[in-house]
């Protein structure tokens, strides 16, 4: 659930660019309907979210790596994978 959480917080600060909204130019974001709400949402994106979620997400990555790591060692199976030898990107 928190990593479904994180995943919302990154798209929610992704939407941004998703949308364009930074592709305007001022004559045509003055011409939107939600002009007048979009840099506040926009700094409240950038203080609530953009920091936290993109750390949130990392660290859950990073742990759910870990215990894909470790699961084969708590069962009693030697994988060459489990000790990080032949990944490539670790050696």
């Amino acid at each position: 659930m928190l990593r479904g959480l994180a995943l919302l917080g990154v798209l929610t600060i992704n939407l941004f660019w998703f949308t364009g909204l930074n592709e305007l130019t001022p004559e045509q974001r003055s011409a939107l309907p939600t002009h007048g709400v979009d840099p506040a949402a926009r700094f409240l994106t950038t203080l609530f979210a953009e920091g936290k979620f993109y750390s949130l997400f990392s660290l859950l990555f990073g742990v759910g790596f870990a215990v894909q790591m470790l699961r084969p060692e708590k069962r009693g199976l030697t994988s060459p994978h489990a000790s990080g030898a032949g990944s490539g990107c670790c050696s």
